[in-house]
C-alpha cells in the first residue's frame, strides 16, 4: 500500500496504519506487517539513478508491506484497507492511492 496523508493528518494515518497492522499477527498465514513513513529531506536528493529514472521523484509518505503466504491470506487483510477507509483514517484523495500485491516465486532446476 502506498499513500500520502492529507494535510495536517499524517499522525493520525500513522496511528491508523499501526493499530491495523498491530492486529494482524492473530490473522492465519500472516507472517509480517511493515510501516515504513518517508524522511523528506533524505527521499528528496537529486541522486544520479534519480536523473535518468523517470518517475524517480514520486515517493509516498507511507508504504505498508504485508507477508503472507497465500495470496487469499490477504483477503481479509485488505479489507481494512480500501480506498474509503484510508481516506476516512487520512489519506489524501488527492494523491494516488496504490494497492497491490506482489508475489515472490522461488523455483529450483
Amino acid at each position: 500500500i502506498r499513500c500520502d496523508a492529507a494535510a495536517g493528518r499524517s499522525a493520525e494515518l500513522a496511528g491508523y496504519f499501526e493499530k491495523v497492522l498491530s492486529s494482524l499477527a492473530e490473522l492465519p498465514r500472516v507472517h509480517g506487517a511493515h510501516l515504513c513513513q518517508v524522511e523528506a529531506d533524505a527521499s528528496s536528493i537529486e541522486t544520479e539513478e534519480r536523473k535518468v529514472r523517470s518517475g524517480a521523484g514520486l515517493v509516498a509518505e507511507f508504504v505498508v508491506m504485508i507477508e503472507a503466504s497465500t495470496p487469499d491470506a490477504l483477503d481479509p487483510v485488505l479489507e481494512g484497507f480500501t480506498a474509503q477507509r484510508l481516506v476516512r483514517a487520512g489519506a489524501s484523495q488527492e494523491a494516488p492511492l496504490e494497492v497491490g500485491l506482489y508475489r515472490l516465486e522461488f523455483l529450483c532446476a
